[in-house]
C-alpha cells in the first residue's frame, strides 16, 4: 500500500475521465485504480489543481488515498528518453488521442526529423495500438477533416472505437471525431428524458445520437450530417449498435433539413459544431417543436471572452428569430488550443408567444 494523490469520480464518468487523463500521462500506472461503490479513485502522477482538471473537462474530488502497487513496466516517456535528447523530450506532446487502435500525435516542427523514431516508440510501448499518425494539417473545410501522415504501423486509417458501451467505426482521415467529448456525450445523454425526440444537427459518425439512444430506449433521435463519409459511418454505427428503431440518419445540410424533414420535431437539439454553430440558430429554432425545447449549443471562446457576454449575444440572436431564452448551464468543455476553449451552453428556447404556440400544437 502506498499513499498517493488521486481524483475521485463517478463510475459512470470513469471511462471518459481515464481516457482524458491517460492521454496527458496523468494516471500513475504504478498504482491500482480503487473502486469504492459508485466511485473510482484514480491515482495521479503529479499534483494538479482543480482548475487544471476543469480545463480538460474533468470534474471530481482531489484526494489523498492509500493505493495498491501495480506491476511496473517502462513508461512511454522512459522509452522515449532512450532515443531523444533531453531538449527534444521536453517538447514531445504530453497530450495525444487514441481512437480505437490508432494513436494520433501532433508533433512540433522541431521534431520533424525524429518523427518516425517517435512513432515507433509509441507503437512498441502502447500494446493496444496498430498505427501511429501525426496530424499535419488542422481541421478545415465543410467536413472539418484534418491531414495526417503515418509515423508507424500499417493498414488503413479505419478503426473501431468504443465508448460508454457503444462501438463506432470511422476513418479519421475522412470524418471529424474526437474522444475528448466523451464526458460531454454521457452528460447530455443523462439529461434526455423518456419519450423525448432529439435532433442532432451535426451528428458526424453518431456518438451523441447513438449514446443517447442506447441509454434511453424510449427516445427517438434524428441524426444528420452533410459529409457523405460521415453519413456512411453513421448508418453503419446505427446498425452495429442495434438502434435502428430509435435513430434515423439523414444526409444533408442541417438548415435545409430543419425546414423539411426535421421541422418542429425536436424536444432537444444538439449543435456540436463549435466553429460555426451560431450561424445555424435558425435551424435549431425550426427543428424545435412549436412549444420550444432545449438547445445544447457548442462554441469556441477565446480566453478573454466573457461567457455571459457570449450568451447575451446568442440570446439576442434567438430574440431576433422570435424566441425567448433561459440559460440552464454554461461550462468549459475542453481547451482546444492555448487560450482557446470549447464551450457549451444548455439553453431553453421558446417562442415569444409560447402559450399561443402550445395551445395550437
Amino acid at each position: 500500500m502506498r499513499i498517493g494523490r488521486g481524483i475521485r469520480v463517478k463510475k459512470l464518468l470513469g471511462e471518459g475521465v481515464l481516457r482524458i487523463l491517460r492521454t496527458r500521462n496523468l494516471v500513475d500506472k504504478t498504482l491500482r485504480i480503487k473502486r469504492n461503490g459508485d466511485f473510482l479513485v484514480i491515482p495521479l502522477t503529479m499534483e494538479v489543481q482543480r482548475e487544471e482538471l476543469r480545463k480538460l473537462g474533468v470534474e471530481g474530488d482531489l484526494v489523498v488515498e492509500g493505493f495498491e502497487e501495480a506491476t511496473s513496466t517502462p513508461s512511454l516517456f522512459e522509452n522515449l528518453r532512450n532515443v531523444l535528447s533531453d531538449d527534444d523530450l521536453k517538447i514531445v506532446p504530453r497530450s495525444y488521442d487514441v481512437i480505437g487502435d490508432v494513436c494520433i500525435l501532433q508533433l512540433p516542427k522541431e521534431l520533424y526529423d525524429r518523427r518516425k523514431i517517435i512513432g515507433e516508440v509509441f507503437l512498441k510501448t502502447m500494446k493496444n495500438i496498430r498505427m501511429v499518425l501525426n496530424k499535419t494539417e488542422p481541421l478545415s473545410g465543410e467536413y472539418r477533416v484534418g491531414g495526417y501522415e503515418v509515423l508507424a504501423g500499417e493498414g488503413s486509417m479505419e478503426t473501431v472505437y468504443r465508448e460508454h458501451g457503444c462501438i463506432f467505426k470511422l476513418d479519421i482521415s475522412k470524418v471529424f471525431f474526437t474522444p475528448r467529448l466523451s464526458a460531454e456525450r454521457i452528460r447530455v445523454a443523462s439529461l434526455v428524458k423518456p419519450g423525448e425526440v432529439v435532433c442532432d444537427l451535426f451528428a458526424g459518425i453518431g456518438p451523441f445520437s447513438i449514446i443517447i439512444a442506447k441509454k434511453n430506449p424510449s427516445v427517438k433521435v434524428h441524426a444528420c450530417d452533410i459529409n457523405p463519409y460521415a453519413y456512411k459511418y453513421l448508418v453503419e454505427n446505427i446498425r452495429l449498435n442495434r438502434v435502428e428503431d430509435r435513430v434515423k440518419a439523414y444526409l444533408g445540410d442541417a438548415r435545409e433539413l430543419s425546414e423539411k424533414s426535421l421541422k418542429n420535431v425536436g424536444d432537444r437539439i444538439i449543435m456540436n459544431l463549435p466553429m460555426s454553430s451560431e450561424m445555424y440558430l435558425d435551424a435549431a429554432k425550426n427543428a424545435l417543436k412549436k412549444r420550444g425545447g432545449i438547445v445544447h449549443l457548442h462554441v469556441f471562446l477565446e480566453k478573454d471572452t466573457d461567457p455571459d457576454e457570449k450568451y447575451a449575444r446568442i440570446s439576442e440572436s434567438f430574440r431576433r428569430l422570435g424566441c425567448e431564452t433561459k440559460l440552464l448551464s454554461s461550462r468549459r468543455i475542453r481547451e482546444v488550443a492555448p487560450f482557446k476553449y470549447h464551450w457549451g451552453f444548455d439553453i431553453e428556447v421558446k417562442p415569444e408567444n409560447a402559450e399561443l404556440q402550445a395551445s395550437s400544437s
